[in-house]
C-alpha cells in the first residue's frame, strides 16, 4: 500500500515547511506586482526633442529640464495695460568707453557711432528701438500727460527725458534738439511748464537714409568729431549728404558728451 510506503520523517517535514514559505513569498510578490502596475508615480517622463537637443516633460515633479541658449532682441515695453517703457542708454553706449578720457582713435569712432545711434533713437520718428513712442501711443489713455496733440500731431512723452538729455549732451545741444524740424515738423516738443519732453508719432516718418561712411576729425585729446556721410537709397542718383556729431570729455560728468551735432534731413 502507498500509505505504508510513505513515512513522515524529519527531512520531509523540513521540506514541507520550506515549500510553504516559498509559496507565501510568491503570493506576496504577485500582490506587490499588481499594485505597482496600477501606480504611475514612477512613470518615466515623456522625452521631448527640440532642435537636436532633448529635455524631459515632468511626470513626477522631480525631473530636471535642460535649457537651450538663444539670442533674442526685445523692446522693453512694460505690460499690456501700461504705456510705460524703459530707456537704457547702456544698451547702446559702452560704459567703459564713455567714462574713459584716454581712448584710442578706433574707440573714439566706435563711441561716436554709439552716440549717433542714441541721437537717431531720439530724433528719428520711425525709430522705436530706444524710445518706444508707437507702443506708448497705443496704450496711453486720452487725457493722460503721456500723450499730447500739438498742431494736429500726436506726441508721446520721453520718460525721464530731462535726465536723459543731460546725461548725453551739453546745454547747447539740448537747446538744439528742441528746435529740430524734419519736413517742417518739430520732432521734439518741450513743455516749459511741466519740463517734459515729447517725441512725435512714428506716423511722421523721415526719409530713409543709409550711412556710407564715417570721417574722423580730431580737435585735441579731449574733443573730436565724426562726419557722417549718408545717402537716400529711395532716390535714384541721390547725392551724398553729410551729418555730424562732435564729442568732448567733460571732467564735471567724468564722461564724453555731445557738444554739437547736425542730424540727417534736419531743416
Amino acid at each position: 500500500m502507498l500509505e505504508d510506503k510513505f513515512k513522515l520523517t524529519r527531512a520531509n517535514i523540513t521540506l514541507i515547511v520550506i515549500n510553504c514559505i516559498l509559496v507565501v513569498f510568491v503570493i506576496l510578490a504577485a500582490i506587490q506586482l499588481i499594485f505597482s502596475l496600477k501606480d504611475k508615480s514612477g512613470e518615466i517622463p515623456e522625452l521631448k526633442t527640440t532642435a537636436g537637443k532633448s529635455s524631459t516633460l515632468v511626470a513626477d515633479g522631480t525631473s530636471t529640464t535642460s535649457i537651450e541658449t538663444t539670442t533674442t532682441t526685445t523692446k522693453k515695453i512694460g505690460n499690456e495695460t501700461s504705456p510705460y517703457y524703459d530707456i537704457d542708454i547702456y544698451s547702446i553706449l559702452n560704459k567703459d568707453l564713455l567714462e574713459n578720457e584716454n581712448i584710442s582713435k578706433d574707440e573714439k569712432i566706435e563711441l561716436g557711432k554709439q552716440f549717433f545711434s542714441i541721437l537717431d533713437g531720439i530724433v528719428n520718428p520711425s525709430n522705436d528701438d530706444f524710445i518706444n513712442i508707437s507702443y506708448l501711443l497705443t496704450k496711453a489713455k486720452t487725457g493722460e500727460t503721456d500723450k499730447i496733440n500739438v498742431n494736429g500731431k500726436d506726441y508721446g512723452i520721453i520718460y525721464n527725458g530731462t535726465n536723459l538729455m543731460k546725461s548725453i549732451m551739453d546745454a547747447s545741444s539740448i537747446e538744439h534738439i528742441k528746435k529740430i524740424k524734419i519736413n517742417e515738423i518739430p520732432v521734439i516738443y518741450y513743455n516749459e511748464q511741466t519740463k517734459n519732453y515729447y517725441k512725435i508719432s512714428g506716423d511722421n516718418e523721415i526719409n530713409d537714409y543709409k550711412i556710407i561712411n564715417y570721417e574722423f576729425n580730431t580737435s585735441g585729446q579731449k574733443q573730436y568729431s565724426l562726419k557722417i556721410i549718408y545717402t537716400n537709397p529711395n532716390e535714384k542718383g541721390s547725392e551724398y549728404k553729410s551729418a555730424s556729431i562732435k564729442l568732448q570729455y567733460t571732467y564735471v560728468k567724468k564722461c564724453w558728451e555731445i557738444i554739437e551735432f547736425k542730424f540727417p534731413y534736419e531743416d
